[in-house]
C-alpha cells in the first residue's frame, strides 16, 4: 500500500510540479535569431562556411542538424542519405569521418560555391565561442541515444566551447539528454499540437513548435514552467509580427540578416 502512495506521489510530482533548467536571469528580453542552417544564398546548407556567412551578416546564433558516421562522429546534415545533398551516394551511417569530409556538397542549391561536409567538431573549433548554437540531433528511430551519446563525450572532452541548446524531434532523446547527461539545454521540436502533451513528461528546457502553433495558451503555459519558446521557419513579415506580439523567445529563419526589433 505504502508502496503505491509512493509511487503516486512520485508520479504527481513528475507531472505537475517540474520547471525547465533555465535560471530567471537567463530568460531574455530580446528575441534571439536563428540562422537555420546558415546562410544558404552564397554557400551549401549546413556548412562551415554558410555558418560563418551567417555571423557575418549579423547572426549571433546558428541552427544546424547533425548525424552520425559509421565510426561515431557527428557531421552537419538535414538528411541521412547522401544522395540529396552532395555528390555521392549512399548514407552517412555506412561511411567513415575520413571518408565523408572529402565529399562535395551542393546541399540541393543553385549555389556555384562547392564545399566539404563538415564535422560538428570543426563547428566548435571554428565559430566565434560567444556565438549560440541551437544544435538539431537527426534520429530514425525513438529509441536511439548513439548521437546523444556521442555529443555528451564532445562535451566532457571539452570540445563544446560556445553556449549551446540540443533539439530533437525524438521525446525519449529529449528525456534521456534531461535527467542522464550533462548536456545544458534540450529543446523539444513540435510539428503538431498534438504532440504537446509528452512536454509534462519529458520536461524539455524550451519548446520549438512550428510557427503554426503559436498561441496565448502555448506561451502561457510555457511561462508558468519557466519553458523558453523559439520557433520555425519564420521567414515572412506576417509570421514574423504574429512572434513578436507573443514575445517568444526565438526565432530560426532563412532569411539573409537578423532583423532587430528598430527594424520592424
Amino acid at each position: 500500500m505504502w508502496v503505491l502512495i509512493i509511487l503516486i506521489l512520485i508520479f504527481i510530482k513528475h507531472r505537475f510540479f517540474w520547471r525547465s533548467r533555465y535560471l530567471k536571469s537567463e530568460i531574455r528580453e530580446e528575441i534571439l535569431f536563428m540562422s537555420h542552417r546558415g546562410l544558404t544564398k552564397s554557400y551549401p546548407e549546413n556548412t562551415q562556411s554558410s555558418f560563418l556567412d551567417a555571423i557575418e551578416h549579423g547572426y549571433k546564433a546558428i541552427e544546424l542538424d547533425v548525424v552520425l558516421s559509421k565510426d561515431n562522429e557527428l557531421v552537419c546534415s538535414h538528411n541521412f542519405d547522401l544522395d540529396t545533398e552532395t555528390e555521392a551516394t549512399g548514407l552517412f551511417k555506412d561511411k567513415k569521418i575520413k571518408d565523408l569530409v572529402q565529399i562535395d556538397t551542393r546541399a540541393n542549391s543553385d549555389v556555384d560555391k562547392i564545399e566539404k561536409i563538415t564535422p560538428l567538431k570543426e563547428v566548435f573549433l571554428n565559430l566565434p565561442k560567444d556565438i549560440f548554437l541551437n544544435i538539431e540531433i537527426k534520429s530514425e528511430y525513438l529509441l536511439e541515444l548513439k548521437a546523444v551519446r556521442v555529443l555528451n563525450n564532445y562535451r566532457k572532452q571539452g570540445l563544446i566551447r560556445q553556449n549551446y541548446i540540443i533539439s530533437t524531434f525524438n521525446p525519449f532523446q529529449v528525456f534521456y539528454i534531461r535527467y542522464f547527461t550533462g548536456l545544458r539545454r534540450v529543446g523539444f521540436l513540435v510539428m503538431y499540437r498534438s504532440w504537446l502533451w509528452m512536454t509534462n513528461y519529458i520536461h524539455p528546457d524550451a519548446l520549438h513548435p512550428s510557427a503554426e502553433l503559436l498561441d496565448t495558451r502555448l506561451i502561457k503555459a510555457c511561462k508558468k514552467r519557466k519553458i523558453k519558446i523559439n520557433t520555425w521557419t519564420v521567414n515572412n513579415r506576417k509570421a514574423l509580427d504574429h512572434c513578436l506580439k507573443l514575445e517568444i523567445n526565438g526565432i530560426i529563419t532563412d532569411i539573409d540578416k537578423p532583423l532587430l526589433n528598430s527594424e520592424l
